[in-house]
């Protein structure tokens, strides 16, 4: 049997757990967080997009090679794209909608969960416009140069840049 500190079982019994209850508790919190933390660490990794092991971004299907998706799978992921942006479009509004209610009956419980729905809703539907707009040109561009409505800065062969065109 594990060593379980003095003070351990007070606060089970107040908590209303067993001890082994409260520090497998414990245990999975801390399980779940290092995992989260790791995830965001993977996510820093190899992000640069000028590095060697990185797709030639003018190469569209090297990108798409990149990202896990094959020509013949791309009418279907885009599919799928455009009506994860319907259903969360639908999340959105209705969220707005219990903002408004939220407010009109002044409760700051629904403003504050519409809020939150609202604000993860409209991430989720603008980085999937973003993906939906980059496969259907078939051409890479940042996302921040995109949300920015800026050109891609990659250049194109065969296609004028914006101050080529005079714009």
């Amino acid at each position: 049997m594990k060593f379980i500190p003095f003070s351990a079982p007070a606060r089970s019994i107040k908590t209303g757990l067993t001890p082994w209850e409260s520090r497998a508790g414990a245990q999975y919190i801390k399980s779940e967080s290092s995992r989260i933390r790791n995830h965001f660490k993977d996510l820093k990794k190899n992000r640069n997009p000028y590095s060697p092991n990185a797709p030639n971004l003018n190469n569209f299907s090297e990108v798409l090679e990149h990202w896990g998706i094959s020509q013949q799978q791309l009418p279907h992921v885009m599919k799928a794209l455009q009506l994860q942006t319907l259903i969360y479009s639908v999340f959105w509004i209705l969220s707005a909608a219990g903002m408004f209610y939220g407010m009109k009956s002044g409760s700051l419980f629904t403003i504050y969960n519409s809020l939150l729905i609202f604000i993860l809703s409209a991430v989720v539907v603008t980085c999937r416009t973003w993906r939906i707009k980059v496969l259907k040109n078939q051409q890479f561009t940042f996302f921040k140069d995109w949300i920015r409505g800026r050109e891609s800065i990659l250049p194109v062969p065969g296609r004028p840049s914006k101050k080529e065109r005079g714009h």
